[in-house]
């Protein structure tokens, strides 16, 4: 479904394409980021008492599930079980960022 205007899309991929490179790179991670969390939040209303590691591997299978066979798929969720301390994800200050 696509209800934006020709000319609206226009003037917003202008609005884009004015920004730079590191403003862009932000608001890909800030986006990102959001969707992870709602993605998250869902998972834990449906599951509030989900385990750490049964979280990873359900996110992993939401994100990438279509992307690997079942074999492989196995073998990656397996090791995300085994994976008791995961980093701390990377957070991106846009104005470290080159431009």
């Amino acid at each position: 479904m696509n209800d934006t205007s020709p000319e609206m899309e226009a003037h917003l991929d202008a609005l884009c394409a004015a920004k730079s490179p590191a403003e862009r790179l932000h608001m890909g991670c800030s986006m990102f980021s959001s969707s992870r969390e709602l993605v998250k939040a869902g998972i834990l209303r449906e599951r509030p008492n989900i385990s750490a590691s049964d979280l990873r591997v359900k996110m992993f299978r939401i994100y990438y599930g279509d992307d690997f066979r079942p074999d492989e798929l196995d073998r990656i969720t397996e090791h995300l079980r085994n994976c008791n301390d995961m980093a701390a994800p990377l957070e991106l200050n846009p104005t470290e960022v080159a431009s």
